[in-house]
């Protein structure tokens, strides 16, 4: 006997999740839904020509749907009763809001998603976020009954919500889909991350990156960050839709326990071959260009291939937006917190950003098909844009109350490394 999962995309039925009764897992697309006109598969590393699959490929990209974290799964399973290590049961519980338009259901449901006409959420003021955010120390997503049986990817303690036209943040209810993630500063940690992921979206912004829209707020005096899901879209009648996306390691058809490279994980050389698979190649390649030279020049030590994703509107496949991108330098420089200081991904053979220079851009332009001149020229026009930007920017949030002193060492830490590069590389005559 097996057991099976309804996998759908929006409303519609695109396969079925298999568990056999030792555990294995497999998928296969519906027939009715490989005939649509608009069919697409669910992932690079999932294509048509290969149904079905097979527990390797079911669980590299079907688990990384779930949460990173081993103590969030375990918190998740307690609460649901089931075993933390099982992604079948995981996504049952939990499947039915994920990242993207995916959503698993159990066979014998009567709910169809996305067939609501109205919007169900239950709306939150500053002492029920307050509330919501206590409540995640110990329920996780804030999955549960009636509420949200939502799968985040990422080890942050952070929720999805649904936020009005009104600006006001509310919870899904009854597997409505949320619009925003909610990331607060719960266990303090990582001091002020709240306050530095905000700026740093922001500078993103400023320097010409896609970045989704985000605020940052307190509720209760818990510091927090509201952002914007760019894998939702909201109709005019402010019903909202799902828009498919899977991240580098799903479209790699690499686990998520991989997912930095000097574990097996994505490079940046695999991540340009990915983005030649896009819409427009050369734009894309571009575009993921300038997100790895703006995570070198800020010091963004965790971006890995989790952390880039492929979003497939309604035009065809696309780099999605920025997001989760932070400086690490400041918690680095923090001896207690044990921060690894290597990226997560290399340039050329250095894991070591301070070690970085131009022989190492010209490795990876030789082996991704990219030019160093032309890396060159881009990489001293954003360290001289952040530069330029970044105290002004911090200016700005301060006014604001947004600034912390963590965060302005942070702001000072990202200076000194665009005086470091612009040394090491000779940035003064790049022109």
């Amino acid at each position: 006997m097996s057991r099976h999962l309804s996998v759908r995309l929006g409303a519609r039925l695109v396969g079925t999740l298999a568990q056999d009764r030792h555990g294995s897992l497999s998928f296969t697309y519906d027939p009715v839904w490989m005939a649509e006109n608009d069919a697409t598969p669910l992932s690079l590393s999932m294509p048509f020509g290969g149904n079905p699959f097979g527990d390797r490929a079911v669980k590299s990209f079907f688990g990384g749907y779930l949460p990173d974290s081993s103590r969030v799964r375990r918190e998740i399973a307690k609460f649901f009763k089931i075993s933390p290590n099982s992604t079948y049961q995981m996504l049952g519980a939990i499947g039915r809001d994920c990242a993207g338009a995916l959503s698993l259901w159990s066979e014998d449901s009567s709910v169809v998603p996305d067939e609501r006409s109205l919007p169900a959420f239950a709306p939150l003021d500053e002492e029920g976020l307050a509330e919501a955010f206590a409540e995640l120390r110990h329920r996780p997503l804030l999955a549960g009954p009636r509420r949200l049986r939502l799968s985040l990817a990422g080890a942050q303690s952070k929720t999805a919500v649904y936020v009005t036209d009104h600006g006001e943040i509310a919870l899904p209810q009854d597997d409505y889909p949320s619009s925003h993630i909610v990331k607060p500063e719960l266990d303090g940690y990582f001091a002020s991350i709240a306050s530095i992921e905000y700026f740093c979206l922001e500078l993103a912004r400023r320097v010409g990156l896609r970045v989704p829209a985000a605020q940052y707020g307190t509720a209760g005096g818990t510091p927090y960050l509201l952002v914007e899901r760019f894998d939702r879209l909201r109709r005019d009648d402010g019903r909202i839709e799902r828009v498919h996306q899977e991240d580098f390691c799903q479209a790699l058809g690499i686990s998520s326990d991989r997912k930095y490279e000097r574990e097996g994980g994505p490079g940046l050389v695999q991540c340009f071959e990915v983005a030649e698979k896009l819409r427009r190649p050369a734009r894309e390649r571009l575009r993921l260009l300038d997100l790895a030279l703006f995570n070198f020049l800020i010091g963004n030590g965790d971006a890995h291939g989790k952390n880039f994703s492929i979003l497939y509107s309604p035009s065809g496949p696309e780099l999605a937006p920025v997001y989760d991108v932070v400086s690490t330098l400041v918690y680095e420089e923090d001896e207690r917190q044990g921060l690894d200081p290597r990226m997560a991904m290399r340039v050329g053979k250095q894991y070591d950003a301070r070690r970085v220079g131009p022989g190492d851009w010209q490795v990876l332009a030789d082996r991704a098909t990219l030019s160093w001149p032309g890396i060159r020229k881009r990489l001293g026009d954003m360290r001289t844009a952040i530069g330029t930007i970044a105290p002004r920017l911090e200016e700005e949030l301060a006014a604001g109350a947004v600034v912390t002193p963590v965060l302005h060492r942070a702001v000072e830490l990202i200076l000194r490394r665009g005086e470091s590069v612009r040394s090491r590389h000779g940035l003064d005559h790049a022109r």
